[in-house]
């Protein structure tokens, strides 16, 4: 999905800070892919927080200040799958801002709670393809 970047100029100043020209050279860092990002998704479950999805987990930044992009702090970093994740930062196309993504994400969640867990489509057809084969075999007393 094409977007335009909008800089978020305290983030790029802390990133600055710690050696990296931009944000997309600090989340190839080792720094980012073997130490952050894995604690932050072993802290919540090793799942989406919104979900419940474990695969292609990516983080989501409720804030960026400079315990959490140096790592020394993980809060308000959370785990989402890419699903959940471009629902929050994208309307329309275009990346909101934080603030915005951070109150969609607050909607999702309150939106999930007590719901089931989303499952794939190919998890949730089985169910239904079962019941499709089943239609109209209805057992009929003998006398």
């Amino acid at each position: 999905m094409g977007y335009r970047y909008q800089p978020n100029k305290d983030r790029d100043k802390i990133i600055r800070k710690l050696g990296y020209g931009h944000y997309s050279q600090y989340l190839k860092s080792d720094l980012w892919k073997e130490v952050i990002k894995p604690k932050v998704i072993e802290e919540h479950g090793c799942q989406c927080f919104v979900c419940g999805w474990k695969k292609g987990l990516q983080i989501h930044h409720m804030d960026y200040n400079t315990q959490n992009l140096s790592g020394q702090n993980t809060n308000n970093m959370i785990p989402l799958c890419e699903r959940c994740h471009k629902k929050i930062e994208f309307k329309n196309g275009k990346k909101v801002g934080l603030e915005q993504a951070n109150s969609r994400l607050t909607d999702m969640i309150m939106k999930r709670k007590g719901k089931k867990q989303w499952k794939p489509k190919s998890q949730r057809a089985k169910g239904w393809a079962k019941r499709r084969k089943n239609r109209g075999r209805h057992r009929t007393w003998e006398s």
